[in-house]
């Protein structure tokens, strides 16, 4: 009786899992595809709110016999064609600053010299300057991640050559994940929780921002720190700290229980890429503040009842 009611359970969850999984193939396929999802607010925000209960029963649901190799396997490869379903959803504009500000320093250009607007880039306007918005503000990326778009678009100087790269970096995350969990013997599945996310299934499959890039170098500091690499878990924490400045918030953790003692290596590693802008550390860092507070107030400004308050 006992193994009849778990198979009959191991039946219902293996049937639940397959409709999850066409589900949310089909649901990124049409992100992905239809212009009505990509134009309409509305119906993004359906879209969202559909993928939220889909993912979560990708992750409960995920099969749990066969091998960890397997089960792994199988996570990510689920993950890479939701991934490449939501492939033809276009860009968000930011991505058009990423390739122009990539494309400034492969041509020798400082990126922190003038804002996007400045009459000295104007013989170096093309579609992607274009697009992208905010061109009065200055850019708050630091060197790493303008070398990072600069090397995305020297290879291919196109939107989806970014989505790409930045994708890559996506997948390299759940990895790590699945590779913590197994350190750690727990359930593989658990990775079902960021794999099948709708925040980074569509910020990052569907709008191709960078933010992927931190998120991984993150991780990556985490997994070298659980296997006490001490050293590189800083110099990872470095490389996010280079990808974008919050990261420099997670430095109390490492710091814990001795870790201190290494921070001089993740130090040297965010303050290196620093070296040939030293002159203009002080513009970017006001460029940072300008960008975070001009984003506050459009955020503010788009809710009429908190407008006042500005």
């Amino acid at each position: 009786m006992d193994l009849h009611l778990g198979l009959l359970r191991g039946g219902w969850r293996r049937l639940l899992f397959l409709l999850a999984a066409a589900s949310l193939l089909a649901l990124c396929a049409a992100i992905g595809e239809f212009q009505a999802l990509r134009a309409e607010t509305e119906w993004r925000i359906v879209a969202f709110f559909l993928l939220l209960p889909i993912s979560l029963a990708l992750t409960f649901t995920c099969p749990r016999n066969g091998t960890p190799g397997v089960q792994a396997a199988g996570i990510l490869l689920l993950a890479l064609v939701a991934r490449l379903a939501l492939f033809p959803h276009p860009v968000d504009s930011n991505v058009y600053r990423y390739l122009w500000e990539g494309r400034l320093v492969r041509e020798g250009y400082d990126p922190y010299m003038h804002i996007a607007a400045a009459p000295e880039w104007a013989g170096l306007h093309d579609a992607y300057w274009q697009g992208m918005n905010q061109k009065d503000l200055r850019t708050i990326y630091p060197p790493l991640a303008e070398w990072i778009f600069a090397a995305a678009g020297g290879v291919c100087y196109h939107p989806m050559a970014l989505k790409a790269m930045i994708g890559a970096f996506d997948l390299g995350s759940i990895a790590l994940l699945l590779a913590m969990l197994s350190s750690r013997s727990q359930p593989l599945r658990f990775a079902g929780f960021y794999a099948f996310n709708p925040i980074p299934l569509i910020g990052f499959g569907a709008e191709a921002h960078f933010d992927s890039l931190l998120i991984f170098f993150i991780v990556l500091a985490l997994w070298l720190r659980e296997r006490r690499c001490a050293a590189w878990s800083w110099a990872a924490l470095g490389l996010a700290v280079q990808i974008k400045l919050v990261a420099v918030l997670l430095i109390p953790l490492f710091s814990r229980q001795g870790g201190w003692r290494k921070a001089w290596v993740g130090a040297l590693v965010a303050a290196v890429p620093f070296l040939p802008y030293c002159a203009d550390v002080g513009t970017w860092l006001v460029g940072v503040l300008h960008f975070g507070v001009a984003s506050r107030l459009q955020w503010i400004g788009s809710f009429p009842s908190l407008a006042s308050i500005r």
